[in-house]
């Protein structure tokens, strides 16, 4: 067998997968991104619009960076009618503290 290549007969299967780096609501609102006007670095805003693009894309598997426990389950919500929450990473189990939030399609 060649790298690369299916056996004869075998189709492939295809996933959409899409990643954000969310940077974590209260990250995004300090003075570090200040580079950028305050009201379009609230949460508030931002996850309407991450909410919007991953509906729009449609993907199969969906990766957040820099999520926390709050942006999790708010993504949890938003999106519960295709998607289920498969995994939560993070190097300290704190309210706050940044982590890897896994969604896949339930279907």
């Amino acid at each position: 067998m060649t790298v690369g290549r299916l056996p004869e007969g075998n189709k492939p299967e295809l996933h959409k997968i899409v990643s954000y780096n969310i940077l974590a609501p209260l990250h995004g609102e300090g003075s570090k991104h200040g580079y950028t006007p305050l009201k379009e670095r609230k949460w508030r805003k931002r996850k309407r619009i991450l909410f919007d693009e991953i509906r729009y894309y449609d993907p199969d598997i969906i990766c957040l960076q820099e999520s926390t426990q709050r942006s999790r389950h708010e993504f949890g919500e938003a999106l519960k009618d295709k998607y289920i929450e498969v995994g939560y990473v993070s190097r300290r189990m704190v309210r706050l503290f940044p982590a890897l939030a896994l969604f896949v399609t339930s279907e």
